[in-house]
C-alpha cells in the first residue's frame, strides 16, 4: 500500500481515517458512506497539508512547474473530497490558489 514510504501524519474524522506519507500520499479508511475514505486518485499524490471534518476532508496539493530557468515555481491546488450535504467540499468561488497557505475544515 505505501511501498516502504513512511507515514508523516495521521487525520481522524467520523469513524475514518487518512494518513499522509512523507512523499505526500493520501491514504484513507473506515466507514465511507458519503467516499470521505476515498480521496479523488487524480489529486492524491503530491499533498502538503490537509484537514479532516466530520465525513469530509480537505487538502492542498503543491504543484511544481519548471520554468526557462529551471526554477521551480509552485502554485497551491485544494481539493476536498466526503459529504457534501451543507457545501463544504466546495471550494470558494474566485478562491485563488496561491493565495491559499493553510487548509482547516470543522
Amino acid at each position: 500500500m505505501l511501498n516502504g514510504s513512511q507515514i508523516r501524519d495521521v487525520f481522524a474524522g467520523y469513524r475514518h481515517t487518512c494518513m499522509l506519507s512523507g512523499r505526500g500520499k493520501v491514504i484513507c479508511f473506515g466507514w465511507n458512506q458519503f467516499n470521505q475514505a476515498a480521496p479523488p486518485l487524480h489529486m492524491s499524490v503530491g499533498v502538503n497539508k490537509m484537514s479532516m471534518g466530520f465525513m469530509h476532508s480537505c487538502a492542498m496539493r503543491l504543484n511544481y512547474n519548471l520554468n526557462n530557468n529551471n526554477d521551480i515555481h509552485d502554485s497551491d491546488t485544494i481539493f476536498c473530497w466526503g459529504s457534501n450535504l451543507e457545501g463544504q467540499t466546495l471550494v470558494m468561488d474566485g478562491l485563488k490558489n496561491n493565495d491559499v497557505k493553510d487548509v482547516c475544515v470543522g
